[in-house]
């Protein structure tokens, strides 16, 4: 109930069989069931808007990769070796994504990390508005060493 998202999304989630309380359900079931669930619903972005996600491409990554294991293994990428990153790093962040915290937290762990929170859009914000997500990734693709600190 306390997530960011739902906020956004409460008005249309439910009609798709989203409540907060099936992805409590879900979450017990491990990241295969919430992906599995989310081929049922419509594409919400890009050329592909309202379009199926159960595509046989989908189904071919759900049933043979580790993509549900994936998605909550770090790989050895954890905390403690972020401060290893070494090359520049843009982060962007919609205000309206869940994960929008996230982009001051690496700011300050990532050596040479440049976080920026754009306003007004949500997590998918490079579909909803690529103009505005080249405004700010173009300078840094022009010079990625004008981004390194010098502390």
């Amino acid at each position: 109930d306390d997530w960011f998202g739902w906020n956004q999304w409460k008005e249309e989630l439910p009609g798709l069989g989203i409540t907060p309380e099936w992805f409590a359900e879900a979450d017990a079931k491990g990241v295969d069931a919430v992906l599995e669930r989310s081929a049922s619903i419509p594409v919400q972005f890009g050329m592909r808007r309202g379009g199926s996600r159960d595509t046989p491409r989908f189904r071919r990554l759900l049933r043979d990769t580790t993509v549900g294991a994936d998605f909550r293994d770090p790989a050895g990428l954890t905390e403690v070796r972020l401060v290893e990153i070494r090359p520049p790093v843009l982060c962007l962040y919609g205000d309206r994504s869940p994960f929008r915290e996230v982009a001051p937290y690496l700011n300050k762990a990532l050596p040479n990390c440049h976080g920026e929170i754009v306003k007004d859009v949500g997590h998918f914000f490079l579909l909803q508005s690529s103009e505005q997500f080249l405004e700010h990734v173009t300078p840094f693709l022009r010079d990625p060493a004008g981004y390194i600190r010098q502390d």
